[in-house]
């Protein structure tokens, strides 16, 4: 029903486009056809060289570019804050009361000496007052931040920042040299490349997923890797999540190829385009339930191994309620439960699923406020630097 509207008003719209710049077009060119400048009386520059003009001063430039910059860093940091650090917090909470954190009630003097964030303990820590938990730490982005805050400042949303540029850097580094040695075999060489770039690399991820969720630690840099033993657990669980993300993309690529041959063969109708948005619905449906479980299973399993002697910000069972182990009866068990997607369906609990998607819907939501917000402030400075006079005059160039 609503594509028999907005096919009439599309088409429409492009008619009229083409028809003003058909209109347009004689202003602009001589007798033969060829491009011509307009001269002005007054001896002022014509309004299209003065607005390319205004536009290349070195002012505009650097007012356009920083603010370009300043949208970027922004919406890196947001992504970050909220797809990396607050998600994985998320993900690893306990919401069953096993490894609650201690925190002091009001009234309570801390002790200076020791850090805002107290140690883990399972039941009542004797000695101590503890306070219950009336919802989550990461029950809403505002109280996820708001903890982080209380952990380590400011710069705690972006924890483990550094430990996730040393793993991309490695990442790209080992994928790349692989890929173009084995770029003989083509599309097999790829996927090899990735198969064996992922396993190499699964320690790194894996403290990049410790650094985020661990409390504040003295340890160096490369103190807080896992053993070869301890990291060897994680290929499995890694190569599922990376051959989600591959399955993914070549389920959408064959839907844009299927579709794009059926409206080829039936021609633009109703029919052909519910066929161009099927695409998009084996996309968001594979993302939601292939990718999304995948993920949270690689998560879980990486926090699972946090050494005994590091404890988390959040409440946090390693076992996640009995729903993770390492011990098995057979091979095929192991492989059932760590590299199968059915595995890693049956091992998400929905509260869990549910709030991963509301934190990746809230992101989405800011994301777009950010991108509505850069467009009007942008078209507010192109506004300010070419000045009134000339957009009203691309203004009636448009609507002539």
């Amino acid at each position: 029903m609503v594509v028999s509207f907005v096919v009439p008003l599309v088409k429409r719209g492009v008619e009229a486009g083409v028809h003003c710049m058909h209109r347009m077009a004689p202003a602009f060119q001589d007798v033969r056809g060829h491009p011509v400048h307009i001269v002005a009386g007054n001896g002022k520059l014509p309004p299209q060289d003065e607005i390319l003009k205004r536009l290349k001063n070195p002012v505009a430039i650097i007012t356009l570019v920083l603010t370009a910059v300043a949208f970027g860093v922004a919406m890196m940091a947001i992504e970050y804050s909220i797809r990396i650090v607050a998600l994985n917090l998320a993900l690893v909470e306990s919401d069953s009361g096993f490894g609650s954190i201690k925190l002091p009630l009001d009234g309570d003097v801390p002790d200076p000496t020791k850090s805002p964030l107290m140690a883990d303990y399972d039941d009542d820590a004797p000695g101590g007052s503890t306070t219950g938990r009336s919802e989550l730490i990461t029950a809403n982005l505002r109280s996820t931040m708001k903890h982080l805050r209380s952990v380590g400042g400011f710069f705690s949303r972006f924890r483990g920042a550094s430990y996730g540029i040393f793993y991309g850097v490695c990442f790209t580094i080992i994928y790349s040299v692989l890929s173009s040695a084995l770029s003989y075999f083509s599309v097999l060489g790829v996927f090899v490349a990735m198969t064996l770039t992922s396993a190499l690399t699964c320690n790194l991820r894996a403290a990049w997923t410790h650094a985020t969720i661990a409390a504040p630690s003295k340890k160096g840099f490369f103190q807080a890797y896992l053993s070869r033993q301890a990291a060897r657990k994680l290929i499995l669980p890694n190569l599922r999540a990376q051959y989600a993300v591959l399955l993914t993309q070549l389920a959408t690529g064959v839907t844009v190829y299927n579709a794009h041959r059926f409206v080829q063969h039936r021609g633009v109708s109703l029919i052909t385009v519910n066929a161009y948005l099927l695409p998009t619905v084996v996309a968001i449906g594979m993302s939601l339930f292939v990718v999304l479980p995948c993920h949270i299973a690689l998560i879980r399993a990486e926090a699972s191994l946090l050494p005994e002697d590091r404890a988390a910000i959040v409440p946090f069972d390693r076992t996640f309620n009995g729903t993770l182990t390492w011990e098995f009866d057979s091979c095929l068990q192991k492989f059932a439960r760590h590299f199968s997607i059915t595995g890693a369906i049956r091992s998400l609990e929905r509260k869990v699923f549910k709030r991963a998607v509301v934190i990746l819907l809230k992101l989405f939501a800011i994301s777009m406020a950010m991108g509505v917000a850069f467009v009007a402030l942008i078209s507010l400075e192109v506004f300010v630097l070419v000045g009134k006079t000339n957009v009203a005059w691309v203004a009636q160039q448009v609507r002539h």
